[in-house]
């Protein structure tokens, strides 16, 4: 029987034994909190951040697209629509903001 490799570094080595290697391609800076999610929108043109301190940022490259506000304590959560134009963010004020981006 083949033995179960069961470390995180175990199973990191065996992800890349196909020759693979990760390195940091950005360092988005710019919340002040620690980040609590991250999610790419189904266009693959933003991604969202979600952080406690308090903000949703939306980054587009390694560029600060959208810092939007409006929680009164740590973004848990956040989550795109199918076709990346609203955003959903939860947080710890137990509330769920819908973002529309089609409004601007």
């Amino acid at each position: 029987a083949e033995k179960t490799r069961g470390s995180v570094a175990e199973k990191a080595a065996d992800a890349n034994a196909d020759g693979r290697s990760f390195g940091c391609q950005l360092d988005l800076s710019g919340h002040t909190g620690a980040v609590y999610a991250v999610r790419f929108a189904p266009s693959g043109r933003l991604l969202a951040s979600g952080s406690f301190d308090r903000s949703v940022r939306c980054w587009s490259g390694d560029e600060e697209a959208l810092n939007l506000s409006g929680h009164t304590h740590g973004v848990t959560d956040v989550a795109w629509a199918p076709d990346s134009l609203c955003l959903c963010s939860s947080g710890f004020d137990h509330s769920v903001r819908l973002w529309d981006g089609s409004r601007g």
